[in-house]
């Protein structure tokens, strides 16, 4: 199982790297267009905001198969070893829980927005697709949690013996 999440979660996360690259692009270009030939490039914003929350959620589940994100462990480094796996754990099925029924609602969302039309501003751009998106790098998230707390629990029974 963690092979195949983290195959997934490798894909979106080159995903969002490509579109962090190109975004990085249109950035320049626009830059470059505004203040030197005084032509920006029409609806920069509108791209640089929906490109933004798909290159931060296809990240999220390749972060977590390294157990990137950011962590406050003051408190958690004085427990006795037990108590932090019940804490890891609580804190796993909490997470996991919360990140699973933001991606189903972002799905519901996402169909709202495709049924009702809804597209941006400036450049007519669909907000459905990047909303349905959002929910994929969502339950990507979700899988690479279920993945790491397998592998842990693994390595505690290994400890054990």
């Amino acid at each position: 199982m963690e092979k195949i999440s983290f195959f997934i979660n490798r894909i979106a996360n080159y995903f969002s790297v490509i579109l962090l690259v190109l975004l990085t692009f249109l950035t320049v270009a626009d830059v470059f267009g505004r203040y030197f030939l005084n032509k920006p490039i029409p609806g920069t914003l509108e791209i640089t905001e929906l490109v933004l929350s798909l290159i931060v959620f296809l990240a999220f589940g390749y972060a977590e198969h390294f157990n990137e994100h950011i962590v406050i462990d003051t408190l958690y480094e004085l427990l006795p070893q037990v108590i932090k796996r019940f804490v890891y754990l609580f804190s796993m099925l909490l997470s996991f829980t919360v990140i699973t029924l933001m991606g189903w609602q972002l799905y519901i969302f996402g169909e709202r927005m495709q049924n009702g039309g809804y597209n941006t501003a400036i450049l007519r751009i669909p907000l459905y697709p990047i909303v349905l998106l959002t929910a994929v790098g969502s339950i990507c998230y979700a899988l690479a949690m279920i993945s790491n707390v397998a592998t842990t629990i693994k390595k505690w029974r290994r400890e054990k013996v």
